[in-house]
């Protein structure tokens, strides 16, 4: 589990993660998903704000005293293990995704040096949305972008969305699990109980949402 390593304020607040970095990544991702609108932009925001809470509590610079995983997202940063592993590690992805749209300094220097806990939130959730918008989900083309179409499209249960951000999580972000992390996962972003009428939705703590092998189209560009 992450520990926290200094006392500082906690990003609770979509003011404390927004920036034109940000908001780049979105332009180029939001118009080709379909739902590039206010109300899209902010529901991602919010997605951010809830994977930072269940992965760090919130804390920008935490730091998890199992593994290499930094900062308010927990990025693996491969610090302190040999050299492959150090530009092998999910930070190293995001960086190269996030470089796909993005041409900026600070990416190449946490790159190398793997401070994410030095970054700013902001900075933080580009490379969160740097990663999630451009890789390939469960190495499977379009099932990334169909859960991110699932949970953006206001026509959608509240119960749908919310499974769609939860199984986004599961097989984006945290792909490897453990109890803990599930319970974590429960506790701070619970299911939302209702009766659905969709036959593909199953309400489970770790439903299959969408079958990925039913999957194709655009996203991103494949895993680097």
């Amino acid at each position: 589990m992450a520990q926290i390593v200094d006392t500082i304020t906690p990003v609770t607040d979509i003011s404390q993660i927004q920036s034109p970095e940000v908001d780049a990544l979105f332009d180029k991702h939001l118009e080709r998903l379909g739902y590039d609108t206010p109300e899209a932009r902010e529901q991602l925001y919010k997605l951010a704000l809830n994977y930072g809470l269940i992965e760090s509590s919130g804390i920008p610079d935490a730091e998890n005293d199992e593994s290499t995983a930094t900062g308010l997202y927990q990025f693996l940063t491969g610090k302190g293990t040999i050299t492959g592993e150090q530009k092998n590690s999910s930070l190293h992805g995001a960086v190269n995704r996030a470089k796909r749209t993005l041409d900026s300094s600070w990416l190449d220097e946490v790159y190398e040096s793997g401070d994410v806990q030095d970054l700013t939130p902001a900075q933080q959730t580009v490379l969160l949305f740097g990663d999630l918008l451009e890789k390939k989900v469960s190495d499977t083309p379009g099932y990334g972008d169909s859960l991110f179409k699932t949970m953006l499209n206001p026509n959608n249960s509240p119960s749908v969305r919310r499974a769609a951000e939860r199984q986004l999580y599961l097989d984006a972000h945290h792909t490897d699990p453990d109890d803990a992390t599930m319970n974590n996962l429960n506790e701070k972003l619970p299911n939302i109980p209702e009766a659905m009428t969709e036959p593909s939705y199953v309400n489970t703590s770790r439903a299959v949402l969408i079958d990925p092998n039913m999957m194709g189209g655009f996203e991103g560009t494949g895993e680097f």
